[in-house]
């Protein structure tokens, strides 16, 4: 890269402006844009060439560097030449030739990054107005699609679903953008609040149940208890016939309502370490509607996963088999 820089520096004369192969280059580019002709053809296509061979040599022996700049600057640099070349021939067609390196370097971007929406807005900044914005939009697109095949970024995923870095940011889009009410809530077999102890040692034998629901007189809920609350008790009988369902249930629950996120029922799970949830309406004051189970909103995950990989696929086919 030193060598090609070096002899560039002499064959134009020691002119600094072809050291833009080695450096930045925008110095160069910007005095391509703002005063059209003081750098000659030769120059901005030399310069455009040979900052193509500088970029692959520096990035494919390790070096530092990015993409972004050397893609302004060769796509700048070329646009340049070309407009400057069309305004020495039709000198009326195209007054400005400047225009044509603006739009060169959102082309070629565009192609090098396969990001045509995000050129045309930054190109839209750059200008500070809209007048560019159709043939940048032209430009952008023909050379995305001419390019599609070929990318700089080989290891760049398709997309966030795919992303191990996006993923805990796409669990909490997918789980924020569905309701408890869009999950089936499990039924669960309830305990009044006067059951004796001795009545729910015989019920938890003869279920699977792990989480309780204790209901008032009134089928109010008031509490909730777990296998683990009442196994302090297995071994002190004396208790059996006094202690009922008030006495070891907790009162404090932590509940959700069907118009609550997935997220925020997801936070309250791992807050507490909770395998169940349960769900109270929100129009009648402590009516329990069923339990929300962990499992259950994570398989709602993997299936609004699998759904939107599905159709992720499915938007890729027309471009593919054009």
């Amino acid at each position: 890269a030193g060598l090609i820089g070096l002899g560039l520096y002499y064959a134009f004369h020691q002119d600094p402006r072809a050291l833009a192969v080695l450096g930045t280059g925008y110095g160069t580019l910007q005095q391509a844009l703002s005063d059209p002709g003081s750098v000659g053809l030769g120059m901005l296509f030399a310069v455009a060439l040979f900052k193509i061979a500088t970029t692959s040599f520096t990035i494919g022996s390790g070096g530092s560097g990015g993409v972004f700049g050397p893609s302004m600057v060769i796509g700048g640099c070329t646009g340049a030449g070309v407009g400057q070349w069309f305004h020495q021939t039709w000198p009326q067609l195209v007054p400005q030739p400047a225009v044509y390196a603006v739009v060169g370097m959102a082309g070629l971007f565009a192609a090098a990054a396969h990001a045509p929406i995000s050129t045309i807005v930054m190109v839209t900044e750059l200008t500070g107005g809209y007048g560019l914005l159709v043939p940048t939009m032209w430009v952008a697109m023909i050379c995305s699609v001419l390019c599609k095949h070929w990318t700089l970024y080989e290891m760049q995923v398709p997309s966030r679903l795919d992303s191990p870095a996006h993923r805990g940011e796409l669990l909490v889009d997918i789980l924020e953008g569905s309701k408890v009410k869009d999950i089936t809530l499990a039924s669960r077999v309830v305990v009044h609040e006067g059951m004796l102890l001795r009545e729910i040692l015989r019920l938890l034998a003869e279920t699977r149940q792990h989480y309780f629901p204790v209901l008032d007189a009134q089928d109010k809920f008031v509490g909730i208890f777990s296998t683990d609350d009442v196994r302090a008790y297995l071994f002190t009988e004396s208790v059996w016939e006094l202690a009922n369902a008030r006495d070891v249930m907790t009162a404090h629950v932590v509940f959700v309502t069907p118009e609550d996120d997935l997220n925020t029922a997801m936070k309250r799970f791992t807050e507490l370490n909770l395998d169940e949830l349960p769900v109270l309406s929100d129009t009648e004051p402590k009516r329990l509607l069923g339990m929300l189970r962990r499992r259950e909103v994570l398989h709602h995950y993997n299936q609004r996963l699998h759904d939107l990989q599905a159709e992720a696929k499915d938007a890729e086919l027309p471009s593919t088999g054009s």
